[in-house]
């Protein structure tokens, strides 16, 4: 057999091994959190099994920088569990650590993925990801006709120099394919620019886009961050504007996936703005992004094995998670800098 061959064969066996579902096998917590400056959290949470546990309070002054979450993750991660949560909220974890958990939050500055609950980072223990509380309504798209055959965007180098991300588009390009996507492969700043690139987003219904390059976050005008090409930004507010579909969204760019909480008049609390944010705003499925800067090897074959867990019909959150643990034995912070938004138990293919 050759190597397309093997390929198809393997695709068929994993098929049958592991068929399609329509329902995700996890029970969903969801846990709301506030922060109340200069030092109250107030938590509430529940399922659809429990009552709904509301507002407790706890008090901490605690943080950590991302980069002493970065050095010592383990312990930050500890002390963080037992400072911003309440007793209640312990157990829960500690007892149910095959339950996936939606983290609603506006506080954009605390790595919720890594708090540790004395076994294992939450991220890595269960299905995980985050719901922002947004400024506006996202948009809304009709949902694909079943008949209609899955279609993908994949941009590797926008800007040129990054041969690791123009490799990783033709990885994921190639996988996409042997699952019978379309797909539209734009690698190098010959091939795709700004312009191209919203363009197509804004005329295309993609179910899936797919962008390895350069990120930048604007830390005083979080809306101005951008998605880097060679003939200028692409602003994350454009998102909310131009995306035409429900796509699921990866960013495998440095620091794409972090947010800004901001106090707005008339509004009690804070509302957190970010590229991914904006894309949820513009409508999409979910967004998947790093918080720091990654590897181009180890971001590439964590995108790999995200999507081959997807194409396993995997809910996003534990397709997530067992890309983390791919690569977590050779680079711990890697693998816990990507924050995945949207629903955890969603199952997209």
């Amino acid at each position: 057999l050759g190597g397309s061959q093997v390929q198809n064969l393997l695709k068929i066996i994993d098929d049958f091994i592991n068929p399609p579902l329509t329902v995700s096998p996890y029970n969903l917590s969801t846990l709301i959190i506030d922060r109340h400056p200069p030092a109250e959290y107030r938590t509430s949470w529940f399922s659809p099994q429990q009552a709904v546990i509301i507002d407790e309070i706890v008090n901490t002054r605690l943080f950590y920088t991302l980069e002493e979450w970065r050095v010592d993750p383990k312990k930050c991660g500890q002390t963080a569990f037992r400072s911003y949560l309440p007793t209640s909220a312990h157990s829960h974890f500690r007892q149910n650590r095959n339950w996936a958990l939606q983290w609603i939050t506006d506080w954009a500055d605390i790595p919720w993925e890594l708090l540790h609950d004395g076994n294992d980072f939450l991220c890595l223990n269960r299905p995980m990801a985050r719901k922002p509380k947004l400024t506006r309504v996202p948009q809304e798209f009709s949902p694909r006709p079943p008949d209609q055959p899955l279609s993908a965007l994949v941009v590797g180098d926008p800007t040129g120099g990054l041969a690791g991300a123009a490799n990783e588009a033709r990885q994921v390009k190639e996988l996409l394919e042997r699952s019978n996507f379309r797909v539209t492969c734009l690698i190098g700043p010959d091939e795709v620019s700004a312009q191209k690139f919203a363009t197509l987003i804004a005329n295309q219904p993609f179910d899936l886009i797919h962008y390895a390059g350069h990120a930048q976050m604007h830390q005083q005008k979080p809306r101005l961050s951008n998605l880097r090409f060679k003939d200028g930004p692409l602003f994350a507010e454009e998102w909310e504007r131009i995306l035409s579909s429900a796509a699921f969204i990866f960013l495998n760019a440095c620091e794409a996936g972090k947010g800004k909480s901001r106090t707005f008049p008339g509004f009690r609390g804070k509302l957190v703005e970010g590229i991914a944010i904006s894309a949820l705003l513009g409508g999409a499925a979910g967004c998947l992004a790093p918080m720091w800067e990654v590897p181009d090897d180890l971001a590439a074959e964590f995108a790999i094995e995200f999507y081959r867990q997807l194409l396993l019909h995997k809910p996003l959150g534990e397709a997530t998670r067992q890309a983390r643990l791919k690569i977590r034995s050779r680079a711990l912070d890697t693998a816990l800098s990507w924050i995945l938004y949207g629903d955890p138990i969603k199952i997209l293919f």
